[in-house]
């Protein structure tokens, strides 16, 4: 093979291994685009999952096309594309229980959606469904007109349901006394302010063990924990459960009984305690028997929390200079009866 022959070999394979090169760089970035359109696909498709119902609402054209076929298209919108205005309540019936139900109504109204949203770019609404679950109604907007009005919305449903557990549960554990499973300052506290806010009326009580030092110094503090667990059971069998029973901190508790609004229920009650707690006895302790002093507040009023804790705890200190189960009323009771 002469030397010309050579040459030409060489650039025919030099220009093949190029043409070689090109090809993979141009099958390689197409692969890249369309590995990322698929990945954009699939994040997409991972969104949409999150939500039970997606519809595009044109508020402009008044049109509806539903992204994700669900029963609201069949029963509700029942395979017509226009939005009907009068719809909203046919749609909080199927969509809500009976409690949840004219407050989703509202939220949807599309008469009043863009005043509304304004100039947010989305608003949710949470409700509860006709089978006892929790979700959130998003309307998301799409498109606005060149002056901001908004032409389309997105709406979405979500199931928040394991959520809102969630919440309710770590709620109910930062409100719960460890020890005792009563609610505990900040749960009780809480509870009463909502019902004396309310106008509900009925029966403050503030008490304590009389003598519990006693009983850490010589028994120990497991022994203390057990006298306040039994005065808290005492507590429990002794009040209903619409009461507010909370411990207040070490053998203090408070008690709220709506709906108390008489002197001689007030007795009744305070009576049942001291029977409930003369029950109550430990057999490693011998020099000592619970004993509970009490204040008593019967509010007929309109008050506030601190203001009738503040009543509540001088009454219960003056109780504390009788021995024995003993219930100091205020002046306020008096007062409310007369």
């Amino acid at each position: 093979m002469n030397s010309q022959s050579v040459f030409y070999n060489s650039v025919s394979l030099y220009v093949s291994i190029a043409l070689l090169g090109l090809l993979f760089l141009a099958f390689f970035t197409y692969y890249q685009k369309h590995k990322k359109t698929r990945e954009l696909e699939s994040a997409i498709h991972a969104l949409a999952d999150m939500y039970s119902s997606m519809t595009l609402f044109d508020l402009k054209e008044k049109k509806v096309t539903p992204l994700r076929n669900s029963d609201i298209d069949e029963k509700v919108f029942k395979g017509e594309k226009e939005i009907i205005y009068n719809r909203e309540r046919a749609l909080a019936a199927h969509l809500a229980t009976e409690a949840s139900r004219e407050a989703l109504y509202q939220f949807m109204r599309m008469d009043q959606i863009r005043e509304r949203i304004g100039d947010l770019s989305h608003i949710t609404h949470e409700y509860v469904d006709n089978n006892g679950k929790w979700n959130r109604l998003h309307f998301i907007v799409v498109k606005r007109d060149f002056d901001g009005t908004i032409q389309k919305l997105l709406w979405a449903v979500e199931s928040i349901d394991e959520d809102r557990k969630r919440q309710e549960l770590f709620k109910k554990l930062s409100e719960t006394d460890s020890l005792t499973k009563l609610l505990n300052r900040t749960g009780g506290e809480t509870k009463v302010s909502e019902y004396l806010e309310s106008g509900k009326k009925g029966l403050f009580l503030m008490l304590d063990a009389d003598h519990f030092k006693h009983v850490n110094d010589a028994y120990g503090h497991d022994m203390g924990d057990e006298v306040i667990i039994a005065l808290a059971n005492a507590l429990r069998e002794t009040f209903r459960e619409v009461d507010v029973i909370f411990r207040l901190g070490g053998d203090e508790f408070v008690v709220f009984a709506p709906g108390v609004e008489n002197e001689t229920t007030c007795r009744t009650l305070i009576n049942r305690l001291f029977e409930n707690v003369n029950k109550v006895s430990f057999d490693k302790i011998s020099d000592w028997k619970l004993q509970i002093s009490v204040g008593a507040v019967l509010c007929n009023y309109k008050d506030s929390f601190d203001s009738l804790y503040q009543i509540a705890d001088k009454a219960m200190y003056q109780s504390k200079e009788v021995e024995g189960n003993h219930v100091t009323y205020s002046g306020l009771l008096l007062r409310s009866s007369s």
